[in-house]
C-alpha cells in the first residue's frame, strides 16, 4: 500500500510538471514563432505606444446583436415553424 501511495505521487508530480509548466511553455513558444502578433493579443501600436487591442471594441453590424431578449433569436435560428408567431405578445 505504501509503495502505491508513493508511485501516485511520484506521478502527480510528474503529470504536474508536465501538464503545468511543460505543455504551456511549449505552446507558448510555438505560437510565439509561428503567430507573434496573434500571441501577443494583436495589439494596436500607435507612435510606438500600445493604444488597444484588435479584439477588443469589434463591429457588430447585424442587427441580430441587438435584440431585446433572446427568444426571437431562438425562433429564427432553430424553431423557423414559429415564424409566423406575434413575438410582441411575450412578455
Amino acid at each position: 500500500m505504501k509503495t502505491q501511495t508513493i508511485i501516485a505521487l511520484k506521478f502527480l508530480l510528474v503529470m504536474t510538471i508536465l501538464t503545468g509548466i511543460i505543455y504551456p511553455l511549449l505552446m507558448t513558444g510555438l505560437a510565439q514563432l509561428g503567430f507573434p502578433s496573434k500571441a501577443n493579443g494583436s495589439l494596436i501600436m500607435k507612435d510606438g505606444k500600445i493604444i488597444g487591442s484588435e479584439l477588443i471594441g469589434q463591429k457588430f453590424d447585424s442587427t441580430i446583436y441587438f435584440c431585446r431578449d433572446l427568444l426571437p433569436l431562438v425562433i429564427i435560428l432553430f424553431l423557423p415553424e414559429l415564424q409566423t408567431m406575434d413575438l410582441q405578445a411575450i412578455p
